[in-house]
């Protein structure tokens, strides 16, 4: 049988166990943050210049490694006011449908749900 002391350490282990993930975490996702940060300050010079100079790719032979530069399109993200001005012009006489089209495609969107943890600093 399992004594209210035993029971109290265990929780008291846990508690602390927590804590340290917890701590990992934060030193983590901080460590994360000023490593992207950094990338796109880096990213910001070397892709600009590398185009300026045609130059496609850059071999690190002593690293075994190969940074490649190409200019890629890609489409936007489909916002509420994109789409309700698409549809109005597309619908230029009938707003009523183009209003009732908008409301149809918003309200069919499948909702997700996701667990998200976030350092937050206390003041």
């Amino acid at each position: 049988m399992i004594s209210s002391g035993e029971t109290q350490s265990t929780t008291n282990e846990s508690k602390a166990n927590i804590k340290a993930v917890v701590r990992e975490w934060i030193r983590l996702d901080r460590a994360i943050k000023a490593m992207t940060k950094k990338r796109a300050e880096l990213g910001a010079f070397l892709a600009p210049l590398m185009q300026k100079t045609q130059v496609e790719s850059y071999n690190l032979r002593d690293e075994k490694t190969k940074m490649k530069h190409s200019v890629r399109s890609y489409k936007t993200n489909i916002s509420k006011k994109f789409l309700v001005d698409t549809m109005n012009k597309f619908f230029e006489n009938n707003p009523d449908v183009a209003k009732e089209a908008v409301e149809f495609i918003l309200n069919s969107r499948e909702t997700k749900t996701r667990s998200v943890l976030i350092d937050q600093p206390v003041a």
